[in-house]
């Protein structure tokens, strides 16, 4: 026998329903409500685990963020000398024909 919220049988009994169908009507809210609850638990889990695959996914791509960053520091490091060399033999250039 399925588990009855009472409050809803007495409600639809003096409502003027008859006992028996008072009885399955509340037996079905009652039902109802436990495959919600069990509906919600599921998705309440389902959510979790989601959750935590989005944060592990989302270190990942921290890390990996991290590391080509560094490669680009690196890269704009070596860009800066490069430059700075070329500027100093434009200047040494540019002395040797202005003195030269």
């Amino acid at each position: 026998m399925a588990v009855m919220i009472a409050e809803v049988c007495d409600a639809l009994r003096s409502a003027g329903a008859d006992d028996d169908k008072a009885r399955r009507a509340a037996e079905a809210v009652a039902d109802s409500r436990a495959e919600s609850m069990q509906s919600r638990g599921e998705l309440r889990t389902e959510m979790q685990s989601l959750d935590s695959g989005l944060k592990r996914e989302m270190q990942s791509l921290s890390a990996a963020l991290r590391s080509e960053m560094q490669a680009i520091r690196g890269e704009l490091n070596v860009l800066k000398w490069m430059v700075g060399g070329l500027l100093a033999i434009a200047v040494a250039s540019f002395i040797r024909t202005l003195f030269g």
